[in-house]
C-alpha cells in the first residue's frame, strides 16, 4: 500500500468517526451544565397560604447530581416573606427526557411587615429543607420541573413549585 492508500485510510477513519463524536456532544447529559430557573411558588403553613415567585441557579456536574441556590418571594396581607435556600440534589433518570429527584439543604427565611410609624419589623430564621420532584426535558435547553419541599425555617412550611429551567 502506497502513500496514497494511507491517506485514503486516514481520511476515511476521520470522516467515519465525526458523526459518532457529534452524537456524544449533542447529548445534554454527556457534559456538565449550568442552569437558571423561574418557578411559581405556593407555600402553606398553619393555615396561611403564600403565593409568589422563585428564581434559582444551579450546576449539574453529571446527570445524577446537582447543586442549587435560590430565592422565593411571597406576600400576603402586608407581610413579605423572602426565603433563600441552598440544596444538594440527587437525580434518578427514567429515560433520556424524564428524571425524578430528591433534595436536601438549608433555608433562611425573613418575614417583614410595615409597622407604620415604627418602620419595618423583620424576623429571620434558618432551618433545614428536604423534598423531591421531577424534571421533564422539553427541548435541548428547557426543562419543565415541579417539586415539593418541607422547610423548618418558617415554622414548618410546605412549598410546592412549578416552572421552567433553562440550561446554559
Amino acid at each position: 500500500m502506497g502513500l496514497r492508500g494511507w491517506r485514503f485510510g486516514a481520511v476515511f477513519l476521520l470522516v467515519a468517526t465525526v458523526p459518532a463524536a457529534a452524537q456524544v456532544q449533542r447529548d445534554p447529559y454527556a457534559a456538565r451544565w449550568w442552569y437558571g430557573a423561574v418557578d411559581y411558588a405556593h407555600a402553606s403553613s398553619s393555615g396561611i397560604i403564600l403565593n409568589g415567585g422563585n428564581v434559582a441557579a444551579g450546576w449539574r456536574p453529571s446527570r445524577y447530581f446537582g447543586l442549587e441556590i435560590g430565592d422565593s418571594l411571597s406576600s400576603v396581607s402586608g407581610v413579605t416573606v423572602n426565603n433563600a435556600y441552598v440544596d444538594a440534589l440527587t437525580f434518578l433518570p427514567l429515560g433520556r427526557r424524564f428524571s425524578l429527584f430528591v433534595s436536601g439543604g438549608s433555608g433562611y427565611a425573613t418575614e417583614s411587615a410595615d409597622a407604620g410609624s415604627l418602620g419595618t419589623i423583620s424576623v429571620s430564621r434558618a432551618g433545614w429543607r428536604a423534598g423531591g420532584g421531577f424534571e421533564l426535558r422539553l427541548t435541548k435547553r428547557i426543562d419543565l420541573r415541579a417539586s415539593y419541599h418541607r422547610q423548618s425555617a418558617w415554622n414548618d412550611v410546605d412549598i410546592v413549585t412549578t416552572g421552567l429551567a433553562f440550561r446554559f
